[in-house]
């Protein structure tokens, strides 16, 4: 009787565990067939906004409504916070680098934003999806790698954009700098989320960051350099407070950290300084 009884709480347990396997199995299929498939969506969108200029609207407004579903398919189909925390950084790093294409003249350099755009975007999902249905094969700095990745190409294409919209199509500088407010502050509270920075200070640190960044966008605006200057020397201003920030926020701050960051920022300013042409 006890062989018995063994025998069928075996079985029972095989069962189990190849169904768990089998629902593990369909799952990669499915998240590899949907990266692959928001790859293909990213392409002909964007390859059609470049060839044919008229749809280039038609296309950003596909674009985005294709990251909020899969965004919304890789996070357990849930109109939640946390969809809402993971949908930030795809879908302004989607929008701002289409409003940053609309400023290249250059048709290669055109292609070198697509193809950057297209592999962060399907990368970003697929571990996306890795880290809501495999949580044992996810690691967390993975996604909180290239969602830093993404974060400052975000700032990069947004201020890109900003300068180009004020000095080209006379934008009120009061508007840009509100939506420059706004688009650091969802970025850097997009990443404190994923990066799991949990402390009574991230609120008073996300303001602070924000406001620092919209003042100095107000102040390099009137800088004599390119546009595409301009967004670098914003890129480092972000690069050197999050970094900071992140540091304090987690108890790692030191004057070695301070040091490096002061050092890679201070140089990127002289780098830019000494060689852009003024305008």
């Amino acid at each position: 009787m006890a062989e018995y009884f063994t025998a069928i709480l075996l079985a029972r347990v095989i069962k189990q565990r190849s169904s768990n396997i089998i629902k593990r199995e369909n799952n990669k299929i499915v998240s590899i067939y949907l990266s692959y498939f928001y790859s293909l969506l990213i392409i002909i969108g964007l390859e059609v906004s470049l060839l044919k200029p008229d749809f280039f609207w038609w296309a950003l407004f596909a674009l985005l409504i294709g990251d909020l579903f899969f965004i919304w398919l890789a996070t357990h189909r849930k109109f939640n916070m946390n969809f809402f925390n993971f949908l930030i950084s795809p879908f302004l790093f989607m929008l701002g680098g289409l409003l940053f294409l609309l400023f290249l003249d250059s048709f290669f350099l055109k292609e070198i934003i697509i193809i950057f755009l297209l592999i962060a975007s399907s990368v970003f999902l697929r571990r996306l999806i890795v880290r809501n249905y495999y949580q044992y094969d996810c690691k967390n700095h993975s996604l909180s790698g290239i969602s830093r990745i993404l974060n400052m190409s975000i700032v990069f294409f947004f201020f890109g954009a900003f300068f180009n919209l004020h000095s080209f199509m006379r934008f009120p500088i009061w508007m840009l700098v509100f939506f420059s407010y706004l688009v650091v502050g969802l970025t850097v509270y997009q990443y404190f989320c994923i990066s799991k920075i949990r402390s009574g200070y991230s609120g008073l640190f996300i303001l602070f960051s924000s406001l620092m960044l919209a003042e100095l966008f107000y102040v390099i605006n009137w800088l004599p350099f390119l546009s595409h200057t301009k967004a670098l020397l914003m890129v480092s201003a972000y690069y050197f407070i999050i970094n900071l920030a992140r540091h304090y926020l987690v108890g790692t701050l030191a004057r070695q950290v301070y040091a490096r960051y002061s050092f890679v920022t201070g140089l990127i300013w002289v780098v830019a300084f000494v060689s852009s042409r003024w305008t």
